[in-house]
């Protein structure tokens, strides 16, 4: 398994793929579908939370299931802490649940201006 992070639209997408060989039809957008690449993964935690799920324990199931995806997210934790509750609480489960992916992978990336930076 295979996380790669960074800010919003700083090429993570792009480096994921090209990194792997792949087109845009090999990632799924926000969903777990079993496919070389999962983007967009906290937008995937956005809905689970909204829709009172467990995304930890899906995404870790479906990492374990599938090895070989690579997790493309947004890192959320660095800017203003939300006043809204939700929002916290969203930008919270993510960054755990790129802790979790993250201790678990075999590599992880993180992607500025395009650059990936291999940080495992």
């Amino acid at each position: 398994m295979e996380l790669v992070i960074g800010g919003r639209s700083q090429g993570k997408l792009q480096f994921a793929l090209k990194r792997r060989g792949l087109t845009p039809k090999d990632a799924a957008d926000g969903k777990l579908e079993p496919r070389p690449v999962v983007y967009n993964l906290q937008e995937y935690i956005r809905k689970a939370l909204a829709e009172k799920r467990d995304p930890e324990k899906e995404i870790t199931a479906f990492a374990a299931a599938h090895p070989d995806t690579v997790f493309v997210c947004d890192q959320l934790g660095c800017g203003i802490v939300p006043a809204d509750p939700e929002e916290r609480l969203w930008r919270d489960v993510t960054g755990r649940i790129c802790c979790l992916l993250a201790a678990e992978a075999d590599s992880v990336f993180r992607v500025i201006c395009g650059i990936g930076q291999k940080i495992k």
